[in-house]
């Protein structure tokens, strides 16, 4: 006869409107991101202690703590001259100015379509899942992009990251977890980041071969 562990929550956050994703930060508080556009950070009560309304933009999709002490936030922007007719990106908000600090550049955003999940590794790189594009796109801590990493299979959307042990993990739509090696993270993170003139064509890359690392 099998014994069934019950499950005790000890805790209940209540009143929250349109939570979407979450995130532990290194204080292990609590960062949602909330349709449309507000970052809540909670403490280990769940008691909110910041709550950030993000201007320019029109929806948020995931965010962490990133190495610079900022959060990284993926969004999708709102329609504005100042936003160079870009849809999507990646941005760095100050949680002491509750404003936000950095954002993709125009001659970078491009690359975005909808950029669903972020992760980071130990130097602060910023791995970054676009669903709609069928890739993941990889940042230095300040936001300039280092290289796409396509993934060319029709409905294998990449839609959850997580950095472990030297290797990216990759939840995609077909219900298929695939990891992409330490090895060859190292080598485009280290040879991109210091030669940052290459083409499209040559950022892209078939990592196929690589997955089953």
């Amino acid at each position: 006869m099998t014994t069934q562990k019950k499950t005790k929550f000890t805790k209940f956050i209540e009143g929250i409107k349109s939570p979407f994703t979450i995130s532990i930060n290194c204080s292990g508080e609590i960062i949602m991101a909330q349709h449309p556009n507000k970052l809540a950070i909670y403490n280990s009560d769940g008691v909110e202690v910041k709550s950030i309304h993000l201007e320019k933009v029109c929806d948020v999709y995931h965010a962490i703590q990133a190495s610079t002490g900022y959060i990284a936030t993926s969004v999708k922007f709102g329609p504005n001259p100042e936003n160079d007719g870009t849809a999507a990106g990646v941005i760095l908000v100050s949680t002491t100015s509750e404003t936000i600090v950095k954002r993709t550049s125009g001659q970078d955003s491009w690359v975005f379509s909808k950029p669903h999940h972020i992760t980071t590794n130990e130097i602060g790189s910023i791995f970054v899942a676009d669903a709609d594009k069928n890739q993941i796109v990889i940042l230095d801590k300040d936001l300039r992009l280092i290289q796409e990493v396509a993934f060319y299979s029709s409905g294998f959307q990449p839609k959850r990251l997580q950095y472990k042990s030297g290797q990216l993990i990759v939840g995609q739509s077909c219900g298929i977890v695939q990891f992409l090696g330490a090895t060859y993270l190292e080598r485009i993170i280290v040879s991109q980041s210091t030669t940052r003139e290459e083409t499209y064509e040559d950022r892209s890359t078939d990592v196929s071969p690589l997955l089953s690392r």
